[in-house]
């Protein structure tokens, strides 16, 4: 028996190696190639009238900023690298439904992942942008500096943010398929997750109305396509 827990441990520490070797040579790619990233986070503010696209108030922050972003790049790069090894630590020790429902689990993330960067890139953040600097909010005769590390992460985190909370309608199916919840209470509490999509989309987006129905609205349609979906796959009647 310990034998076998201590084959486990070795397995598990193999693992974390590798995932950690991966994460540095993702990093040191996003290094190498970090001007194709700042162009594709500077991009949304392309089109905002200031004599300069970005402006430094200290000799380090170009360093601390480059150094910063190749760390979560690499990170962020890495995700299908640790969904692999987690995979296969745990799957010998499920069984073959179970390791389906994981695969298809991974797949779904995956999908609205990809979608909710899309969706965030292209329609969230230039709607945002334009709105929250507009004349509406900034007077015309008020110039336009905007700080490097401040608006690249701005960018970056709502993006980030969007990806993970559109991870929640594949928690709900896991939640429903294994009878923690069932879809009638759900529905019954339907109200109660409203709210709280409307509360993680005011934590998570500036401060603007348009910028939290553009999170919320999506993040609602989402939550009832679950209800529908699992109706029609006879999931979480019970629990």
């Amino acid at each position: 028996m310990n034998s076998d827990i201590l084959t486990h441990l070795k397995e598990l520490r193999y693992r974390v190696i590798l995932c950690f070797i991966n994460i540095f040579i993702l990093m040191i790619l996003a290094y190498i190639f970090f001007n194709f990233f700042y162009s594709l986070f500077s991009k949304p503010f392309s089109d905002i009238d200031s004599s300069n696209s970005f402006y430094v108030t200290s000799v380090i922050e170009g360093v601390l900023i480059k150094l910063k972003f190749s760390l979560i790049f690499g990170i962020i790069l890495s995700i299908p690298c640790f969904i692999f090894h987690i995979l296969r630590f745990f799957i010998p020790g499920l069984t073959s439904k179970e390791a389906k429902i994981l695969i298809y689990s991974i797949i779904s993330c995956t999908v609205l992942a990809i979608g909710s960067f899309f969706y965030s890139y292209f329609v969230v953040l230039p709607t945002s942008i334009d709105f929250l600097m507009s004349h509406h909010f900034i007077p015309n005769d008020v110039g336009i500096l905007l700080n490097y590390s401040q608006n690249l992460l701005y960018v970056f985190n709502i993006i980030a943010y969007l990806i993970i909370i559109f991870q929640l309608p594949v928690l709900l199916m896991l939640l429903l398929h294994f009878n923690v919840l069932s879809r009638k209470q759900l529905l019954s509490y339907s109200r109660y997750f409203i709210i709280i999509i409307f509360i993680l989309s005011a934590i998570f987006t500036p401060p603007d109305v348009i910028s939290q129905l553009l999170l919320s609205i999506p993040l609602i349609f989402l939550f009832f396509s679950v209800l529908l979906l699992s109706k029609i796959l006879k999931i979480g009647n019970n629990v």
